[in-house]
């Protein structure tokens, strides 16, 4: 009888490991169907043509362009471009910089309509577009 005692609280001591386990991977497959973008991971580009071609898709897609010495991070995901100024160029004058690095905008689009212009200038075509770097801009122009 001392033998079937035994066994019967090794086998509650396992219980908690195996609850415990099924949770992590149940959470785990709920991530990866909900959030396909955080198991798999964004591609990335080297250069806007690639770029334009997955955002246009509605892929999730990154790039980081130096342009002019000024660094900008673009991520399209799921149809929505968000537009990141990491820095401007040394030359810019600070209050330039103080207004708009670190500050992202988010546009969205739907598939094959990803407006090249959100790529190329930092001023146009952002009617479909808001956030803090969209305000600095729309301060900057109101102050020219």
């Amino acid at each position: 009888m001392a033998y079937g005692l035994g066994q019967g609280v090794e086998k509650r001591k396992i219980w908690p490991f195996i609850v415990g386990a099924l949770i992590v991977i149940a959470v785990i497959l709920i991530i990866i169907f909900i959030f396909p973008s955080v198991a798999i991971g964004s591609k990335k580009c080297a250069d806007k043509a690639c770029f334009v071609t997955a955002a246009n898709n509605c892929e999730n897609v990154i790039l980081e362009q130096n342009e002019e010495g000024s660094t900008f991070k673009y991520e399209a995901k799921s149809c929505v471009l968000t537009k990141t100024a990491v820095n401007l160029n040394i030359d810019e004058p600070q209050e330039m910089k103080d207004l708009l690095e670190g500050k992202s905008l988010q546009c969205t689009y739907i598939t094959g309509a990803f407006n090249e212009d959100w790529t190329d200038t930092l001023s146009l075509s952002l009617e479909d577009c808001s956030g803090e770097l969209k305000d600095a801009i729309d301060e900057l122009a109101a102050a020219a």
